[in-house]
């Protein structure tokens, strides 16, 4: 099974299995859109304006972060990556669903430094 790029590559026949530990053993797989496909029932389900939500709506923005990169829309990328940030914060700074923050916040980094900077967003020395 090759991962799927909406527009670039067949969407996958099989069906993705829901959960939690599906989801992130797929993110971990570089699967980010089967990642996304396997969190997002699990979003819906959860209770609004909880943190499981928030972490959960975090997780799938990292993935959607990631599959963007792969889709070469870095500007995207970024945007989402800010999105992520935001959920992730909500989600507070204890473990939740049993991830913990700092696995969290090491993706969010390690996403925002694969994003290239846009031109504007370097600094020239004159």
């Amino acid at each position: 099974m090759i991962p799927h790029l909406p527009g670039l590559t067949p969407r996958p026949e099989a069906a993705i299995a829901p959960g939690l530990e599906e989801g992130l053993a797929l993110y971990r797989a570089r699967f980010f859109w089967e990642a996304h496909e396997a969190w997002e029932p699990l979003w819906l389900a959860a209770a609004p304006n909880s943190r499981e939500r928030a972490l959960l709506q975090g997780l799938i923005q990292l993935a959607n972060g990631w599959l963007k990169l792969r889709m070469a829309r870095p500007a995207a990328a970024a945007r989402i990556a800010a999105l992520a940030a935001g959920h992730l914060a909500r989600a507070g700074t204890a473990p939740c669903l049993g991830i913990a923050p700092d696995w969290t916040s090491g993706e969010l980094d390690r996403l925002r430094a694969a994003i290239p900077p846009r031109p504007g967003d370097m600094h020239h020395n004159a």
